[in-house]
C-alpha cells in the first residue's frame, strides 16, 4: 500500500480562480498551485493558506492582490519574524537589533540582585548573554553601534558590585 497519494487528484489546487487549464500552457499562479499540491501530497502535510502569509518582490509587487486572492492567504507587511529572526527587505537597521537588546537588559537584570564572584559572572556573560546573539549572528553582520551596546551592558554587569 503506498503512503503517498498519487498527483492524479488536483483537488486541493490552492487556486480559487479555477485556473487550472486544458492546453499545455499553464500561467504561473497554476504552476505554483500544482507544486504547493505536490509537496502537500509527497510530504503528507497540509498547507494553511489561512495562517499563511504573501510576500512579493519587484515585478510580482503589482500583483500581489491578486496572487493573495488566487491562493486565498493575506499579504505580509515587513518587518516581520520568522523563527526568531527579524526579516526585511533590505539590510537590518538598528533599531531591528533593538530586540536582542532588550532581551540582554532582561537576563542581566534577573541577576543584578544576586551575590556572585567575577568568575560567576563572567561564566553568566559567556554561557547566556553571548548565546542571545550567536543564532543571529550565524544570518547577519551585526552592526558597530549595536556590538558597542550589547558590550557596554556585559561589562557593567561584570564589574558592577552587586
Amino acid at each position: 500500500m503506498r503512503k503517498n497519494k498519487a498527483l492524479d487528484d488536483y483537488s486541493c489546487v490552492p487556486c480559487n480562480s479555477g485556473c487550472v487549464e486544458t492546453s499545455l500552457h499553464v500561467s504561473f499562479e497554476c504552476s505554483f498551485g500544482l507544486l504547493l499540491c505536490a509537496f502537500e501530497h509527497l510530504s503528507g502535510l497540509k498547507i494553511n493558506f489561512h495562517k499563511s502569509q504573501l510576500f512579493c518582490y519587484d515585478a510580482a509587487k503589482e500583483r500581489e492582490l491578486e496572487y493573495s486572492e488566487i491562493f486565498g492567504c493575506n499579504k505580509g507587511h515587513y518587518p516581520f519574524k520568522y523563527l526568531g529572526i527579524p526579516m526585511h527587505h533590505r539590510k537590518l537597521s538598528n533599531e531591528d537589533w533593538n530586540y536582542i537588546i532588550k532581551r540582554f537588559k532582561k537576563r542581566v537584570s534577573g541577576w543584578k540582585g544576586k551575590i556572585l564572584s567575577v568568575v560567576g559572572r563572567l561564566v553568566l556573560i559567556n554561557s547566556i548573554l553571548t548565546s542571545l546573539t550567536m543564532f543571529m549572528l550565524s544570518f547577519f553582520e551585526i552592526p558597530r553601534k549595536v556590538l558597542e551596546k550589547l558590550d557596554q551592558i556585559r561589562s557593567r554587569f561584570r564589574w558592577s558590585l552587586r
